[in-house]
This record gives structure tokens, sequence and C-alpha cells, in this order.
């Protein structure tokens, strides 16, 4: 009977340790996928001409990146 007791605590540590472990890898690449989009998006509208902002208005603009 000890042992079964030991057995179910021992069982509820690990699930606790690796559902830590799952909610870290899963906020560590959250972050980085937004981190790359933000990135590529930024990268991308240093990339457009002077035109293009010239004809769009900046609440238009914000809205559609944010």
């Amino acid at each position: 009977m000890p042992w079964f007791l030991f057995g179910l605590g021992a069982a509820a540590v690990v699930a606790a340790v690796l559902g830590f472990a799952q909610a870290w890898v899963s906020d560590q690449v959250s972050e980085r996928i937004s981190g790359d989009l933000r990135n590529a998006t930024y990268e991308h509208l240093m990339r457009l001409s002077l035109d293009f902002f010239s004809d769009k208005r900046t609440g238009d603009l914000i809205s559609r990146i944010s």
C-alpha cells in the first residue's frame, strides 16, 4: 500500500513538471513567432516607397498593421 501512494505522488509530481514544461515551451514558441512577424512587417514597411505612404492615411496603416 505505501508503494501505491508513493507512485500516485510521483505521478502527480511528474504531471506538474510536464505541465509546466509544456506551458514554458508554448510561451517561448509564441514569443518567437510574434517577434519574427513583427520584424518581417517592419522590414517590409521600410522597403516601401514614400509614395505609398503619401497615398495612405496614417490611421488606416496603423489599423491594418495591428
